[in-house]
């Protein structure tokens, strides 16, 4: 996370949200522990990407398998992991 947005978190602290099949890769999508925004580091590009954002809603990101995942977590997936969270 850090390399990608400049988000420091402890390994203990992460969870495995969803992995899923690509090209010549598998994309790990983890969830770090919650984090007021105004704690967060200020959005600036990467070698690794253009930009972090908050989203609330579902928007659409550059790769599909992204924009998948993030719908999944903003439905019911994101209930499932605010209920094994507390």
């Amino acid at each position: 996370m850090r390399e990608e947005t400049g988000i420091a978190a402890v390994p203990q602290g992460i969870q495995l949200f969803d992995a899923r099949s690509a090209v010549n890769t598998i994309d790990l999508f983890a969830l770090l522990p919650r984090q007021d925004e105004e704690t967060l580091p200020e959005p600036a590009a990467t070698t690794e990407a253009t930009e972090w954002l908050v989203v609330e809603e579902a928007v659409e990101l550059a790769f599909p398998a992204h924009t998948a995942v993030m719908r999944m977590y903003l439905s019911d997936g994101h209930a499932a992991y605010s209920a094994a969270a507390a």
